[in-house]
């Protein structure tokens, strides 16, 4: 038990350094394209784009700030938009590892939910 509470202490704070990176990152990209002279935000010309958009960065912010109060929910949002931006996106292949970094954290919010609920004691 005490090894399992050593590996949930792992869990959790490596997705909150690492979701707290994410969101920085995501948060000064947002800003960066609001603040710039050329909106690049008013350019999202089909319902393809405007879903990749709301998947990424949108859900992926929400997704990750949830999951500082409530774990499994946001990593669910988290998790379930990158499936999305998966089926939607064609090229994700090329950019795999800048996914998977960005939703790790959403991922590892989601196996500390799973592991904790699985191993509480009455």
């Amino acid at each position: 038990m005490k090894t399992t509470n050593i590996i949930l202490k792992i869990i959790i704070w490596a997705a909150r350094i690492w979701g707290g990176l994410v969101i920085a990152f995501v948060g000064s990209i947002i800003i960066g394209h609001l603040f710039s002279p050329v909106n690049e935000f008013g350019t999202l010309s089909d319902l393809n784009e405007l879903v990749i958009f709301i998947c990424f960065p949108i859900a992926t912010l929400i997704g990750l700030l949830v999951a500082y109060k409530w774990e499994f929910v946001g990593g669910a949002i988290s998790t379930i938009a990158m499936i999305i931006l998966a089926f939607i996106s064609f090229d994700i292949p090329s950019e795999i590892q800048f996914i998977l970094g960005i939703y790790t954290p959403g991922i590892l919010y989601l196996l500390y939910s799973v592991i904790k609920k699985g191993f509480k004691t009455p």
